[in-house]
């Protein structure tokens, strides 16, 4: 996938800057972009909710109301907010491998960071002393 630098990066031992673009592979893509160290340059496609009803506005969708938190009976926002600090989180983060960017993020949003990249269990699984 075709992706725009937003930071200092890199990938497979190529160094990249503000601005550059590169393609690679989806999934380190997905990553980069969710962390805040990229955007995507490729169009996606849109997909009309409406089922085709012309002169009606499509409806975004909301990626929360695609996702039930009770579907696998844990709310892995509340849990996470529970267990860690800040600092702690963003530790945790980079030991299950997920790219924090370098930027101040808020708590919330290294949480959604966590969720989005499927490693919320794996943040939940540590131990407690992790990080010393």
């Amino acid at each position: 996938m075709l992706i725009e630098f937003k930071l200092k990066s890199r990938y497979n031992g190529k160094r990249f800057n503000p601005g550059e673009q590169s393609n690679i592979p989806e999934d380190v893509a997905k990553r980069l972009v969710n962390c805040g160290a990229a955007f995507f340059i490729e169009k996606k496609t849109i997909v009309d909710l409406n089922d085709g009803k012309e002169g009606e506005p499509v409806i975004p969708t909301n990626d929360s109301e695609l996702v039930d938190p009770d579907e696998t009976g844990k709310d892995y926002h509340k849990l996470l907010y529970n267990k860690f600090n800040k600092e702690t989180l963003k530790e945790a983060a980079m030991e299950v491998g997920i790219l924090v960017p370098a930027i101040e993020q808020k708590k919330d949003d290294l949480i959604a960071l966590i969720i989005a990249e499927g490693k919320a269990e794996e943040v939940l699984a540590l131990p407690e002393d992790f990080n010393e």
